[in-house]
């Protein structure tokens, strides 16, 4: 993210996008973010003053995408926005392939016809076969459910558009960010919230599987890396750790946070069936292309996210 870009970023109000807007403002470069505020936190933008545009809007809306992009004639484009959370896609499938699939198309052509120089696609690390070993970038790719076919679907469609054009686009396969502003309920989150209703017993899901969590901050530092400097024209890369944490570890990192033991309990319903034992992230391409390095840990992450919901 250079001083003279201007930046783009569709779920700006959302999770990873709102630390992406504070870091294009450190940037001082000119940021314009379009959310359709279903899941994001619009007024949380307001903070900024000036510094920030915002536009209310859905991504399936071609001719208001047309319109700002026109306006704005952004050169770097993040796209965030996304139906995220896998039980909310199961649930409804055609609308998550709608706005993951056909609004990636959308935000596409809007791009191309501003003339969008760098096109930036958060993807997943879901995307991967399972394997007990850190994933790279090279990794068979075998997606398990409608959110990672979505995603595959999703890069395809970068690809396809932005190589036919001669456009410079980066895959960013993100694994499981954890920390403050979270919007959808994930592991952490759920946690939380149940921390929040003074539950007695916290109830969850799988208790044995394994993830590689990465604190917010540092993968808005990798996005802002990768847009300075990674890859080539199109390039694919990982954002995560390969340093991993089970279910019952995490609770152990509540416990100690907290101060005090907690009592969890696994119900069955909150298991996935389709649930994956462990999903590692290699970085090493993302490293040696910008030498990013991760700066924060979980530790940090569970403190921050218990403290802005009250929970000290």
């Amino acid at each position: 993210m250079q001083d003279s870009e201007r930046v783009l970023i569709t779920g700006g109000a959302g999770f990873i996008g709102s630390h992406l807007v504070d870091r294009a403002l450190q940037r001082k470069v000119p940021v314009l973010v379009l959310d359709d505020g279903s899941v994001g936190d619009l007024a949380s933008l307001a903070s900024h003053g000036d510094g920030v545009r915002v536009v209310r809007g859905d991504i399936l809306d071609a001719a208001l995408l047309q319109r700002v992009l026109a306006d704005f004639q952004p050169t770097l484009l993040y796209h965030l926005a996304a139906i995220h959370h896998i039980p909310t896609c199961e649930a409804n499938r055609p609308a998550a392939l709608r706005v993951n699939v056909e609004g990636t198309q959308r935000v596409l052509d809007a791009a191309l016809a501003a003339g969008v120089g760098h096109f930036v696609f958060a993807s997943t690390g879901g995307v991967y076969a399972d394997s007990e070993q850190p994933m790279a970038e090279d990794h068979a790719v075998a997606p398990r459910d409608t959110y990672t076919i979505s995603k595959v679907a999703g890069e395809a469609l970068v690809r396809a558009a932005m190589e036919r054009e001669g456009r410079r686009f980066t895959v960013a396969r993100l694994f499981n960010v954890v920390g403050p502003r979270e919007t959808n309920p994930h592991l952490l989150p759920d946690i939380v919230a149940q921390l929040r209703e003074a539950m007695s017993t916290i109830e969850l899901g799988n208790l044995e599987s394994r993830r590689s969590y990465i604190h917010v901050a540092d993968v808005a530092d990798a996005l802002v890396d990768l847009a300075d400097r990674g890859g080539e024209r199109g390039d694919v890369f990982n954002i995560g750790v390969a340093e991993e944490l089970s279910v019952r570890q995490v609770m152990e990192l509540f416990s100690r946070a907290l101060g005090r033991s907690l009592d969890i309990r696994q119900v069955a319903e909150r298991v996935r069936l389709a649930d994956r034992p462990s999903q590692r992230a290699a970085n090493d391409k993302l490293r040696a292309a910008t030498g990013w390095q991760a700066r924060h840990g979980v530790e940090e992450a569970i403190a921050e996210m218990l403290a802005e919901a009250g929970c000290e």
